[in-house]
């Protein structure tokens, strides 16, 4: 049995949940367009930071500076590669290299400096690219074979990361 203890006594305004319930409204408008990993990445910052802020812990945080090993780190990677075109979630990813998915997180952004999720998109916009290079296929399977929900959600994905439209 679990008790939760809460006080709405003082009610404060905080702008990181604010924020973070603002990157989910994309996920409402385009359900199709939003992969797995980030959705379990954005539920994760939202736990860790009510966990952070309201939360009530006594122990330090060296455990966050610990990150995969090699080993897992190279499987965590092996796994995204060959996966790319599929919905890739952090709950495979961390079973890939045997490994929680909080010892997955901490462990990515403190060897790769990026999130999962950023590491994922940055793989597909690269093959992406690749894939656009050669020329002989059109944007619709370029953006099908790389994990993009449509044409349209690979356009947008390289106009905010690249900076310019596929075409």
């Amino acid at each position: 049995f679990l008790e939760l203890r809460y006080d709405v006594e003082e009610i404060r305004y905080d702008a990181v949940m604010m924020h973070l319930m603002q990157a989910i409204v994309p996920v409402l408008e385009r359900p199709r367009e939003v992969s797995s990993l980030y959705l379990d990445s954005l539920f994760l910052a939202v736990r860790d930071h009510i966990a952070a802020t309201y939360g009530n812990f006594g122990a330090t945080n060296a455990w966050n500076e610990r990150g995969l090993t090699n080993r897992q780190l190279r499987h965590a990677l092996e796994y995204i590669e060959a996966n790319l075109n599929e919905d890739i979630g952090l709950a495979g990813i961390s079973k890939a290299c045997a490994a929680s998915i909080s010892a997955l997180t901490r462990g990515f952004k403190a060897a790769l400096r990026v999130s999962p999720h950023r590491w994922v998109l940055s793989r597909r916009i690269a093959l992406a690219q690749r894939l656009m290079y050669d020329g002989s296929r059109p944007l619709s399977e370029v953006a099908a074979s790389t994990g993009f929900a449509d044409q349209s959600h690979l356009t947008r994905v390289f106009m905010r990361h690249i900076g310019t439209s596929p075409g």
